[in-house]
């Protein structure tokens, strides 16, 4: 009996013994599962803590008063202050005084409610002194026992501030200048429909101010030019900027003439979502040109986007701002231009009238005045402008003096030209009248002996023969005319052209005549092969071979030479003689049309050289003689490479 209860109590004891080894594997697993989220945890709470501090945002906690009682170290970056300088310090000593009222009134415990978030502007003072603007978040834990406080996220957004305060007066700026210019200035969407519109904008198109936005340019546009508007509207669409004039229809009825430049605005994808246009009434000038315009319509077609530039400049004259028309109109990159003296760019004969009417209105706020003077473009050369100018200097948003300015120089040479070709139509009357007029009196001369009565066969014969020859001289004046307007106003046809072939065929053709002249004649062999046209090569050699006969002179041993000159980028043809020579101050006159000089018992009307200069420059060349009075010319004239 004993036997068996203390083999019972072993049994119980063994059982109890591996129930003790289950319960501590159990522990020890458990053991291991918590170490394991300890770590987890103390990996979380070090990357928090690294965020905290590595953050250039501030986190902080404040009491229900205002003490600092923890801060992110990154709040000495922003501050300049170390944690330990502030914690246990009011916020409120550090807030500029204007904003503690408004800031004090977030703290008291009913003014937040639990867990709620609250955001603030405010300035505080930095530790260097200056005045600094926080944004700032917090949210109230005061009941949260584990924090007790107020956490506070806070920024330094001083110079975002600063940006947006530069933006806006930008903007000011361009809104005060866009609305003081002399001309129409609008944005329109895709389907034509006004966007914004300048107050001289509402002015050209006839309505009151704040009503074109929402309308549609195209129910101002006269019926007739609405293809126009619609097809500048592809234009635009294919990011092409264009210049073009259209009539408009006021809604009183009165129809007006607009040039407009259109520009399209393309979004990142190259698909246009605006455009901005810029127009001016043209009515008066159109009817003013009308005539000009009959004599420029060939050329306004190849006349491009003429633009508008409009540049601010500084009381010291210096600019300041260039749209950027005034880039693609110049040259010049606009950044490149700031800070330099506008009568830098002037030439100099027109700089003294520019300062003065430039003062004129330096002093009168408001004041304007139109004038036109030279600018040198970046390529160096010298542009006639149209300019407007007008002193916003007292205007806060501008603070300059506004420029306008157009590019009229197609137009200066355009009128330079009908000017020119007016004095040439005129010479040309006054010559042909005067040749024409004694071969016509010859024959009227003689046939009226005919018709009288001649005493002899020999005397009708010599009557006759007299007609012949002035009816040839009337066809040689036709044929030079004809030549002239051939060289003058036909299409150059380029071509690989033998220049020793078309000399040798020419001289060939005046055999007779340099022999009966006992002309020695030189031509440099290897003449070169040049792209010109054929028939233009052979009238210019063809004129000056014939001038360099012509003017021989009494010369015992008369010569002419053909050769060319070394030359970059080019070839120069000469035609040498030992002539006359021709006097100094007649050089400079002897390619115009219809000159004539003595020396010659040539009758022609005086328009070889000239035929010469205009076949020259139809290739692109050059023409000009060198000569010495009693020892000869030399006609030299080139043909691009």
């Amino acid at each position: 009996m004993e036997m068996d209860d203390t083999q019972k109590t072993a049994e119980q004891l063994l059982e109890e013994i591996d129930n003790l080894r289950r319960r501590v594997a159990e522990l020890e697993s458990a053991e291991n599962e918590l170490a394991s989220i300890r770590g987890f945890l103390d990996r979380g709470s070090e990357s928090l803590r690294l965020i905290f501090e590595e953050s250039l945002d501030v986190t902080g906690v404040v009491d229900g008063e205002g003490v600092f009682r923890y801060l992110s170290p990154s709040i000495e970056k922003m501050t300049g202050y170390t944690v330990e300088e502030l914690i246990g310090k009011s916020v409120f000593n550090y807030v500029h005084p204007d904003d503690i009222d408004e800031l004090r009134a977030d703290f008291p415990r009913g003014t937040l409610t639990f867990a709620q978030t609250h955001k603030r502007q405010f300035r505080y003072r930095h530790a260097d002194g200056s005045w600094h603007v926080v944004e700032s978040a917090g949210i109230n834990l005061l009941d949260d026992p584990a924090v007790a406080g107020l956490v506070v996220t806070a920024r330094d957004v001083t110079k975002r501030i600063m940006v947006e305060k530069t933006l806006k007066e930008s903007e000011e700026r361009y809104r005060a200048l866009v609305e003081s210019q002399g001309v129409g200035i609008c944005e329109i969407d895709t389907e034509d429909r006004f966007v914004f519109a300048n107050p001289e904008a509402h002015r050209i198109l006839g309505v009151a101010n704040g009503e074109l936005p929402g309308r549609s340019f195209r129910e101002f546009a006269a019926e007739e030019d609405r293809e126009i508007v619609r097809e500048q509207g592809r234009l635009r669409r294919r990011g092409i900027t264009g210049t073009y004039d259209v009539a408009i229809i006021r809604p009183g009825g009165e129809r007006r003439i607009l040039r407009i430049t259109g520009t399209p605005r393309m979004d990142n994808n190259g698909k246009l979502f605006a455009s901005l246009g810029v127009f001016s009434e043209i009515t008066e000038v159109k009817e003013a040109e009308e005539a000009l315009e009959r004599s420029r319509r060939y050329y306004r077609s190849l006349i491009k986007n003429a633009g508008e530039m409009i540049c601010i400049l500084n009381s010291d004259l210096t600019f300041r701002w260039g749209s950027p028309a005034s880039g693609r109109i110049t040259g010049y990159d606009p950044a490149d231009i700031y800070g330099k003296p506008l009568l830098d760019y002037i030439h100099p004969d027109d700089q003294a009238e520019a300062r003065e009417k430039l003062r004129s209105i330096e002093k009168n706020p408001g004041a304007s005045f139109t004038t036109e003077s030279r600018f040198r473009h970046s390529d160096g050369s010298y542009h006639f402008h149209a300019v407007l100018v007008t002193n916003l200097l007292e205007d806060a948003a501008v603070q300059g003096l506004v420029v306008n300015s157009w590019d009229t120089t197609e137009r200066k040479i355009m009128e330079e030209e009908l000017v020119a070709r007016n004095q040439e139509l005129d010479a040309f009357a006054r010559t042909v009248a005067h040749d024409l007029r004694t071969p016509l009196s010859l024959i009227e001369g003689y046939a009226q002996l005919l018709q009288d009565g001649a005493n002899s066969v020999e005397e009708k014969k010599a009557y006759l023969e007299n007609i012949i020859n002035a009816v040839r001289h009337m066809d040689e004046l036709t044929e030079s005319l004809l030549e002239y307007a051939q060289v003058g106003y036909s299409k150059a046809e380029v071509s690989a052209v033998e220049a020793a072939d078309v000399v040798k065929q020419l001289l060939l053709q005046q055999v007779k005549i340099l022999k009966r002249n006992h002309v020695e004649i030189k031509v440099e062999k290897g003449l070169p092969t040049i792209m010109v046209d054929e028939i233009k090569l052979r009238q210019v050699f063809a004129n000056l071979l014939d001038n360099a006969i012509k003017y021989m002179g009494d010369s015992p041993e008369p010569r002419i030479e053909i050769g060319t000159r070394q030359a970059e980028g080019e070839v120069i043809f000469y035609v040498k003689d030992n002539g006359i020579g021709i006097k100094e101050k007649q050089q400079a006159e002897i390619f115009q049309p219809f000159k004539r000089f003595a020396g010659s018992a040539s009758r022609g009307l005086g328009i070889g050289l000239s035929t010469v200069k205009l076949g020259v420059q139809g290739w692109g060349g050059r023409v000009w003689v060198e000569s010495t009075p009693g020892q000869g010319s030399t006609f030299l004239f080139t043909v691009p490479l």
